[in-house]
């Protein structure tokens, strides 16, 4: 027989499990804050600090969906850096890949600086279950091209809740 206390301390063990597994496959989550001098490992305590290192240290979404939150700030981008979503960041067996504002915070893709012909602020190329959420595209009177340029097979593309300004 086993004594109540430990029945108790064997039911909850496995209660909290549960919760902390339902939540990990839920979701997997990384963090980019631009105002961080030393780029991190994505992580919420040591985020990368680029745009770049975001887009490229992501997974793709396979078993849960991957979210890369975007902390407050103005992210400039150069045709050398803009939000480029591949195929490899398809999310697989109904995940997203999820580009988001980091909750109650204001982020800002700001074009300015993209000159060159035929540049985008983002570019979707054949992926599916993408989502896009909270952002502001700002900037984009000197565009030659596009704003977000989705092409390819790519299906389930979400542009939640986003702002496109001059």
């Amino acid at each position: 027989i086993i004594p109540r206390r430990e029945r108790f301390l064997r039911r909850l063990s496995i209660f909290l499990l549960s919760v902390y597994t339902k939540k990990s496959i839920a979701q997997k989550a990384y963090y980019v804050d631009i105002t961080k001098t030393t780029n991190g490992d994505g992580s919420f305590a040591n985020p990368w600090n680029n745009v770049l290192s975001g887009m490229f240290g992501t997974p793709q979404p396979d078993t849960a969906d991957v979210i890369l939150y975007f902390r407050q700030g103005t992210y400039y981008l150069t045709s050398d850096t803009t939000l480029y979503i591949g195929q490899n960041k398809s999310g697989l067996n109904g995940h997203y890949f999820i580009l988001k504002a980091y909750p109650g915070e204001q982020v800002t893709f700001d074009g300015s600086r993209l000159t060159t012909d035929y540049s985008y602020m983002a570019s979707i190329a054949g992926a599916s279950n993408i989502r896009m959420q909270g952002l502001i595209f700002a900037q984009l009177k000197n565009l030659t091209a596009y704003g977000v340029y989705i092409s390819g097979s790519g299906t389930n593309i979400d542009i939640r809740s986003c702002t496109f300004r001059n």
